[in-house]
């Protein structure tokens, strides 16, 4: 547990027995990627690849919550690699995730073609220009499209994936054609589609969606997720 020390401008949460290093003031994790990490199907010694880790949450949840062999967190953010580190090392995982600080638009420089099983990502959801940009940069690059794309990150998956291999992510329902256009697009035919309610009354805020590399076309959309049912309110 070397490096685990504690900034100024940090502090650490507990979540399900995991202890978590976060900004203060920067991106924190949210229900998002909490759902993302338990929506993803993981088989025994399945290898996983997190593009755009951020603090290394979903990471974390599948680390010590599965069978998997080992999880490669992608992160372009000094800042954020920096804290993933340390969030490893806080919880004696070490074995299970490295942390690459890298543009995930660059995956060709750094990996082989087909090396994972699976990919999660919980992308930045809003287009550059639309909505207010947060003037702090983590948080900023964490929810627009400043330094990749809707797009950049389906075309890293299908690279680092193997034949077959399956995609994970979690979105906005209002661009949920954007995101199986983007799929498809990108050869990645979508197989699971899980919408996420607030609770019954009000309208889906997320959608979780599982796609396959070069997949057949036979798509299932599950019973919706209903967070206050759940106590997982955001």
């Amino acid at each position: 547990m070397s490096d685990c020390f504690i900034n100024d401008d940090e502090r650490i949460d507990e979540f399900e027995g995991l202890k978590v290093i976060q900004k203060i003031t920067g991106p924190q994790f949210s229900v998002d990627a909490v759902l993302l990490a338990k929506f993803v199907i993981i088989k025994k010694g399945d290898i996983v690849a997190d593009l755009g880790t951020g603090g290394g949450i979903i990471s974390l949840i599948l680390a010590s919550r599965t069978e998997v062999e080992r999880i490669t967190a992608i992160e372009i953010q000094n800042e954020l690699t920096d804290i993933t580190r340390r969030n490893i090392s806080l919880n004696n995982l070490e074995s299970k995730i490295e942390v690459i600080e890298a543009d995930l638009r660059l995956t060709k420089e750094h990996f082989a073609s087909g090396q994972f099983d699976v990919v999660v990502s919980n992308p930045p959801y809003r287009l550059v220009g639309s909505g207010r940009l947060n003037p702090n940069n983590l948080r900023a690059i964490a929810r627009h499209e400043i330094k990749c794309t809707l797009d950049d990150v389906l075309k890293s998956a299908f690279y680092l994936l193997k034949e077959h291999g399956k995609l994970a992510v979690v979105y906005r329902p209002d661009r949920l054609v954007d995101l199986i256009d983007g799929c498809r697009h990108n050869n990645l035919e979508p197989k699971r589609i899980q919408f996420v309610y607030p609770s019954i009354d009000r309208e889906a805020n997320l959608v979780l969606l599982e796609a396959m590399k070069n997949g057949n076309k036979e798509t299932k959309v599950l019973n919706p997720l209903i967070l206050e049912s759940h106590n997982i309110v955001d």
